[in-house]
């Protein structure tokens, strides 16, 4: 029987995690501090794993998504009578 290898998704390194990422160190470790990117340093090395930042961005840009698609709250009408802006009528 043969075994078939999977490539390994993990990655190693600061500069190994952003190049994948497609970001600069400094918004990588950013995300890390902020938004709860999937990344530890383990040791002296940042590790992370290809497929749980897949994850985190596809998650992200659905939120993004959602956020932008939601209806808006309707304006409230502009007084365009003889209204005084405390309610009371002249």
């Amino acid at each position: 029987m043969v075994e078939v290898i999977k490539p390994s998704t993990n990655l190693s390194g600061l500069e190994e995690i952003s190049q994948y990422a497609r970001r600069s160190k400094a918004t990588v470790l950013d995300w890390i501090k902020n938004e709860d990117f999937p990344a530890a340093k383990l040791g002296r090395v940042w590790e992370s794993d290809r497929l749980m930042i897949d994850e985190w961005k596809r998650e992200r840009i659905e939120m993004s998504r959602s956020k932008a698609l939601a209806p808006t709250p309707h304006e409230q009408p502009k007084n365009t009578d003889n209204e005084s802006t405390n309610g009371v009528h002249r």
